[in-house]
């Protein structure tokens, strides 16, 4: 049973699709094995769930990973996925958590991005131009990789892909595999300004259930449950 949310805690969701690495993420950061980690097609994680660990430096600052289904998934769609994470958020929101922002993980040695790019889209409707300078977009498994190749593809995601997240404030990060590595990328999310409250709970279902509208395409989930 997950422990007890406080609202001192800071909520961090990991995102990313299926085999990005966002479970051994989480095991990395907490120095041991709480979460399945997958080596097939489909996602290990089908539903959310929730880690908490104290900051390595600061022990009375607790972490709380959320841990979501991968995006490109077989068995679920992504507009499920966004459903789950927004009503985790929702229910969050009723707790008094503050959201520090959101990690994306791709993996580098992934050959060809199209895969990725509805996954991308899924992550900037759910945040909204607003709020993607909460974002940490970080790439996973270099160690399956040559790092010049590597480097080129890391070169090719800021150039066209990420482009217009990294213009609107988000940040790229390199997962290394090490505790180290993974808290680094931690605190550039804790780094920055948690995210505010709705003013209206009215908000939160008008976002789980409804379409987008131009002013909501913009704000996203996110920043519509948050901002």
């Amino acid at each position: 049973m997950p422990p007890q949310k406080t609202n001192s805690d800071i909520i961090i969701p990991i995102l990313g699709i299926t085999g990005s690495g966002k479970s051994t993420f989480i095991n990395t950061a907490i120095g041991t094995p709480v979460t399945a980690v997958g080596h097939e097609l489909h996602s290990c994680t089908s539903r959310i769930e929730q880690f908490s660990v104290p900051h390595p430096r600061d022990r009375n600052r607790r972490v709380v990973f959320v841990d979501t289904p991968g995006f490109d998934d077989t068995y679920i769609d992504d507009e499920e996925i966004l459903r789950l994470v927004a009503g985790w958020l929702a229910r969050s929101y009723y707790e008094g958590m503050k959201i520090a922002g959101i990690i994306y993980l791709h993996e580098i040695s992934q050959p060809r991005f199209e895969t990725s790019r509805t996954s991308f889209f899924m992550l900037k409707k759910l945040c909204g131009d607003d709020r993607l300078k909460n974002v940490i977009l970080a790439t996973t498994k270099w160690g399956n990789i040559d790092e010049a190749v590597g480097r080129r593809r890391e070169q090719q995601l800021s150039e066209t892909y990420w482009k217009r997240m990294l213009v609107r404030g988000s940040r790229m990060a390199r997962f290394m595999d090490t505790r180290e590595s993974a808290w680094a990328i931690i605190d550039l999310v804790l780094d920055g300004d948690t995210v505010n409250f709705p003013k209206h709970s009215s908000q939160l279902e008008m976002v789980k259930y409804r379409p987008l509208s131009p002013t909501r395409r913009r704000k996203g989930l996110f920043g519509f449950l948050f901002g």
